[in-house]
Protein backbone atom coordinates (compact mmCIF):
# COMPACT_ATOMS: atom_id res chain seq x y z
CA UNK A 1 0.00 0.00 0.00
CA UNK A 2 1.39 3.46 -0.68
CA UNK A 3 -0.24 6.89 -1.04
CA UNK A 4 -1.67 6.10 -4.55
CA UNK A 5 -3.87 3.83 -2.95
CA UNK A 6 -5.37 6.51 -0.55
CA UNK A 7 -5.36 9.30 -2.86
CA UNK A 8 -7.55 7.54 -5.74
CA UNK A 9 -4.88 5.20 -7.73
CA UNK A 10 -2.62 5.79 -10.77
CA UNK A 11 -5.20 5.74 -13.01
CA UNK A 12 -5.83 9.61 -13.05
CA UNK A 13 -1.91 10.04 -13.20
CA UNK A 14 -1.94 8.39 -16.66
CA UNK A 15 0.60 10.46 -19.59
CA UNK A 16 2.08 12.71 -16.59
CA UNK A 17 5.97 13.08 -16.18
CA UNK A 18 7.50 12.25 -13.18
CA UNK A 19 10.89 12.71 -11.16
CA UNK A 20 12.61 10.51 -9.52
CA UNK A 21 15.48 11.10 -7.12
CA UNK A 22 17.87 8.32 -5.96
CA UNK A 23 20.75 8.64 -3.95
CA UNK A 24 24.01 7.30 -4.77
CA UNK A 25 24.76 6.42 -7.79
CA UNK A 26 21.87 4.05 -9.37
CA UNK A 27 20.18 2.75 -12.47
CA UNK A 28 16.55 3.11 -13.41
CA UNK A 29 14.48 0.46 -11.28
CA UNK A 30 14.11 -2.20 -13.00
CA UNK A 31 10.46 -2.30 -11.70
CA UNK A 32 9.80 0.65 -13.38
CA UNK A 33 10.97 0.66 -17.20
CA UNK A 34 7.47 -0.47 -17.86
CA UNK A 35 5.90 2.63 -16.25
CA UNK A 36 6.97 4.97 -18.27
CA UNK A 37 7.63 5.57 -22.21
CA UNK A 38 11.43 6.89 -21.73
CA UNK A 39 13.42 8.17 -18.63
CA UNK A 40 16.65 10.07 -18.81
CA UNK A 41 19.52 10.07 -16.26
CA UNK A 42 20.97 13.03 -14.91
CA UNK A 43 23.55 12.70 -11.53
CA UNK A 44 23.93 15.81 -9.19
CA UNK A 45 27.02 16.02 -6.90
CA UNK A 46 26.63 18.12 -3.41
CA UNK A 47 29.99 19.43 -2.10
CA UNK A 48 31.00 21.34 1.05
CA UNK A 49 34.07 22.69 0.89
CA UNK A 50 35.34 20.69 -2.33
CA UNK A 51 34.37 17.52 -0.74
CA UNK A 52 31.54 15.59 -2.01
CA UNK A 53 28.73 15.31 0.65
CA UNK A 54 26.06 13.22 -1.51
CA UNK A 55 25.53 11.97 -5.28
CA UNK A 56 22.43 11.64 -6.10
CA UNK A 57 20.28 9.54 -9.44
CA UNK A 58 17.58 12.11 -10.46
CA UNK A 59 15.39 10.46 -13.25
CA UNK A 60 13.38 11.97 -15.64
CA UNK A 61 10.38 10.32 -16.47
CA UNK A 62 8.23 10.41 -19.33
CA UNK A 63 4.36 9.59 -19.76
CA UNK A 64 3.03 7.77 -17.45
CA UNK A 65 1.59 4.22 -18.64
CA UNK A 66 0.41 2.17 -15.71
CA UNK A 67 2.12 0.53 -12.30
CA UNK A 68 0.89 -3.17 -11.31
CA UNK A 69 -0.76 -2.93 -7.90
CA UNK A 70 1.33 -4.34 -5.03
CA UNK A 71 -0.91 -5.98 -2.12
CA UNK A 72 -0.71 -4.62 1.23
CA UNK A 73 2.35 -6.08 2.74
CA UNK A 74 2.38 -4.62 6.01
CA UNK A 75 0.19 -2.06 8.35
Amino acid sequence: MNQYDIWGGFDRLLGKNAILVMIGRNDFPEALKQSFDSYKKRKFISYKNKKILREYSIFECYNFKSMPSRGVESY
